[in-house]
């Protein structure tokens, strides 16, 4: 099984990771989203995308997870929509 985390980084910014074993390995590619996009466009599986997807840089998931690394694990969803669109509203299940 294949895990994806996204990661940010103070320097370089968000990248998706792939997960090995306690290593994580920092793709050059912008989020998880981008990835999912780029298999959709190119019509290939997302698991073999991300399986053959080339790391720039490794980093210790333990490190990352406690917060010993300059990388930090960031949500499994981020809003990139700051607010909701116009007659949109949402609210929290009572």
């Amino acid at each position: 099984m294949l895990s994806l985390v996204q990661l940010t980084h103070p320097n370089w910014g968000r990248r998706a990771a792939r997960v090995s074993a306690s290593r994580l390995d920092i793709l050059e590619c912008a989020s998880t989203y981008a990835l999912a996009r780029t298999a959709l466009d190119s019509r290939t599986p997302l698991v073999d995308l991300a399986a053959d997807a080339p790391a720039s840089q490794t980093a210790d998931y333990d490190e990352v997870y406690n917060g010993a690394s300059e990388w930090s694990l960031l949500p499994a969803f981020v809003s990139i929509i700051p607010t909701s669109p116009p007659g949109v509203s949402w609210q929290a299940p009572d």
